[in-house]
């Protein structure tokens, strides 16, 4: 069971960020722009919220006021048949999860004995000077930025001047800021980036899977002695995936709903108008920029659009709720701390929870707990 309002509300905010390109007071980039774009709207940048995930849970993952059973009409919770195509996991899917994985490990090559040609990337560091005095945000502090040779990326012609240098050299690169520029200060004047080459970025290098790779790399985190357990690992975690979505859906599909509190669904609303504030804020937009890249103009309109699915969220945790409640369940510290020892591979709980909340944290063992009766007592074909 997935927490789909949170991932795409995340999911927005990281796009929203690539995509609109604003540019800050922090930023380092001697950035192209010549003015800053306006929203055209007057509504003020929302300032950050601390978002409640835990937001009408109570610290056992029931929610607060509410008696499940209440509203749920549960099906008989033994014997829920699984059949023998749920059970199976294709090829192509394990290949691809051990393909995602080693992706995580892949590098670029770092090329030092050639000259930069246009259109290569290049990691850089440079110091931007104004009549020998540094200015702010002209300035990459050491840490590498990576740029493409030839490009207009920066301002005037400065990633031109990199062509021909070799990694390790520094070039004294000399630019005019446009006029109008985002930082007014620097409009229309002469600047010297005192720039250092680091090194071309070369292909991209997914290492090869063998068994001194896993001990290496895998073992630790993951538990994979070599290659052959890794694969199969993650044939039989996606296997329990498959059965574990298959066997909640087939449940869902079987209860019956009757006059959930509108409250949850309040809260739900509440949630997102804090997190679409924080996109806003982290994009420094308005409120009003965000619900119109959404394809909405007022929030009333983003909960009406979001209504279902928060219908369908709150009803698929109010039947974890409800059979937690015919099974008197209890999800106490012991079984929090048995399911990140044994689930989540023995982190610390207490993290999470600081971040979270315990009663979101206890919701999910919740679900874990609920899963693990049906799986135990279903029918398998």
């Amino acid at each position: 069971m997935k927490r789909t309002l949170l991932c795409a509300l995340l999911a927005l905010s990281l796009l929203l960020t690539v995509g609109c390109g604003s540019q800050n007071a922090s930023s380092s980039a001697p950035a192209a722009s010549s003015g800053a774009v306006s929203s055209g709207t007057a509504d003020a940048i929302p300032e950050y919220k601390t978002p409640n995930y835990s937001i009408g849970l109570l610290d056992n993952g029931f929610y607060e006021g509410v008696t499940a059973l209440d509203h749920v009409t549960l099906p008989a919770l033994e014997g829920l048949v699984i059949p023998k195509d749920v059970q199976t996991v294709e090829e192509t899917a394990v290949q691809a999860e051990i393909a995602v994985l080693m992706e995580s490990y892949a590098y670029t090559e770092e090329i030092r004995d050639r000259a930069v040609k246009d259109g290569d990337r290049v990691n850089i560091d440079y110091v931007g000077r104004v009549n020998g005095v540094a200015f702010d945000g002209g300035n990459t502090q050491g840490a590498g930025t990576v740029v493409t040779a030839g490009s207009t990326e920066y301002v005037d012609d400065f990633l031109t001047q990199i062509i021909g240098a070799k990694p390790g050299d520094t070039v004294m690169v000399e630019v005019t800021f446009p006029t109008p520029y985002t930082n007014p200060d620097l409009a229309g004047k002469d600047a010297v980036f005192e720039t250092v080459i680091n090194y071309i970025e070369g292909d991209t290098i997914t290492p090869e899977l063998t068994d001194a790779f896993v001990k290496e790399n895998l073992q630790e985190r993951y538990g994979y002695t070599g290659a052959a357990n890794m694969q199969e690992e993650i044939r039989q975690m996606l296997r329990k995936d498959q059965v574990t979505a298959y066997v909640l859906e087939d449940l869902y599909a079987k209860c019956s709903f009757k006059d959930v509190p509108e409250k949850l669904v309040d809260d739900q609303c509440e949630f997102m108008r804090v997190e679409l504030g924080n996109i806003a804020h982290y994009n420094n937009a308005p409120l009003g920029m965000i619900l119109s890249y959404y394809g909405w103009t007022t929030l009333d309109e983003a909960y009406a659009a979001n209504r279902p699915e928060f219908l369908m969220y709150i009803e698929q945790y109010l039947m974890c709720q409800a059979v937690a409640e015919k099974l008197n369940m209890v999800v106490d510290d012991t079984a929090i701390e048995n399911y990140f020892a044994t689930v989540v591979g023995g982190s610390n709980p207490a993290t999470y929870i600081s971040y979270y909340g315990k009663g979101y944290v206890a919701q999910d063992v919740l679900v874990d707990m609920v899963t693990t009766y049906l799986l135990d007592n279903a029918a398998y074909q």
